[in-house]
């Protein structure tokens, strides 16, 4: 070998088990500081501050969207601690053709078949003759009641009027004039109390206690001479 080669062979160092681990580890720092991100004054920021952001958005997320004016009329904000009221039913206009009696003013002609008709356990009669008494019994009374019930729109005309008038004469005549009357009959009845309270009273008591050791008697023929007189 010549001496050119010699130097060369010298100059290279020999690689070792530490000089590996050593170059990994190089290498593992460099990708680490590849995969790491940058720093910005983003990343800078202080935990306590990142999770209070996070916590204004959700709950301007949470909000509702502010509506407009039109969308909140009518409606009564919520006040702290109020809980929520049940929806009220709706109204419904005009009649109910279900309940048609809802003050219950007709229950005494509430009458059935088995408020009228009634056997005994000792008088029975056949199963085909009592249905049929019950089935003639409630045809012919509903049909009855509806053929009645076509000329009494002609007594319901003439109620309706009767009510009209008695609901305008009490509403604009009675109640006026008895609320009228009230304000000198309030006078009246004041001085009245007042005249007999003070006046009438008292002379009434005093009158009573002169007179209430008087006694008549009664003397007659029939009669004991110390018999009261009775009237």
């Amino acid at each position: 070998m010549s001496t050119e080669e010699k130097v060369e062979m010298e100059a290279v160092p020999l690689k070792t088990d530490t000089d590996e681990t050593k170059t990994e580890t190089a290498e593992t720092a460099v990708v680490e500081k590849k995969e790491a991100p940058k720093k910005t004054w983003f990343f800078n920021k202080d935990k306590k501050k990142v999770i209070e952001e996070e916590k204004e958005i959700e709950e301007k997320e949470e909000k509702p969207k502010k509506k407009g004016w039109w969308s909140g009329c009518g409606k009564k904000e919520k006040k702290e601690g109020e809980t929520e009221e049940e929806p009220k039913p709706e109204m419904s206009i005009g009649i109910d053709m279900q309940m048609r009696d809802e003050k219950q003013i007709n229950d005494h002609v509430k009458i059935q078949f088995e408020d009228v008709f009634g056997e005994p356990d000792t008088f029975h009669s056949n199963d085909c003759i009592w249905r049929t008494n019950y089935r003639v019994f409630e045809g012919t009374r509903t049909f009855f009641y509806k053929l009645f019930a076509i000329p009494m729109i002609v007594v319901t005309f003439i109620f309706a009027i009767l009510f009209a008038f008695a609901s305008a004469l009490n509403n604009f005549i009675v109640m006026p004039y008895g609320k009228l009357l009230s304000i000198p009959l309030t006078w009246i009845s004041l001085a009245w109390s007042f005249v007999v309270s003070t006046v009438f009273n008292p002379l009434a008591n005093s009158i009573g206690l002169c007179f209430s050791k008087i006694n008549v008697r009664k003397y007659g023929i029939n009669n004991a001479p110390t018999d009261l007189m009775q009237a």
